[in-house]
């Protein structure tokens, strides 16, 4: 049986939950589900998910701290991870990366100007954390051809493969 982790430990409301939960309640056939996921999830999606083996982190560093740690240890050599919540692990592990992004202000999309104190210092050590460790991912995902081109800019030179796959 084939193993796949599904890495969202920041994904707890709005578009991206809804996704996650949809991806989620997939049909996975041979595959032993593992995901890590955000507390705040829990209401909107943790009652449908079953035959998943789900880890529920806390909304705060020290939780995705715990997920991290988490993600290092349940990753053996070659499982692929996919990184549902636009970025690379901080901690290495033996795991495959792919990361799916859809934050356009990750990449550059949504000029910093239209942000608010808050969200302008977010999403800068988002920014970093993404860029520091994107060597780590094997493969992107987006959900539109612009974001595969705003992703391929930001990222530079030697991109790795970027997929566009919608959602419908």
């Amino acid at each position: 049986m084939s193993s796949l982790i599904i890495f969202a430990p920041n994904v707890g409301g709005g578009g991206g939950l809804v996704l996650l939960g949809e991806l989620l309640r997939s049909e996975w056939g041979n595959v032993q589900l593992t995901a890590i996921l955000d507390r705040r999830g829990h209401a909107q999606i943790g009652d449908s998910l079953t035959g998943i083996n789900v880890h529920w982190v806390d909304s705060s560093i020290g939780g995705r701290w715990r997920a991290e740690r988490l993600l290092a240890k349940l990753a053996a050599p070659g499982d692929p991870v996919l990184c549902f919540h636009n970025l690379p692990p901080v901690l290495s592990n033996r795991g495959r990366i792919f990361c799916y992004v859809q934050n356009a202000n990750l990449v550059g999309i949504i000029p910093r100007s239209h942000l608010s104190g808050w969200l302008r210092l977010r999403y800068a050590v988002e920014r970093f954390i993404a860029r520091r460790f994107r060597r780590r991912v094997e493969r992107y995902m987006v959900q539109t051809p612009t974001m595969a081109a705003a992703l391929a800019d930001w990222y530079g030179s030697d991109t790795p493969p970027i997929d566009v796959l919608p959602f419908v």
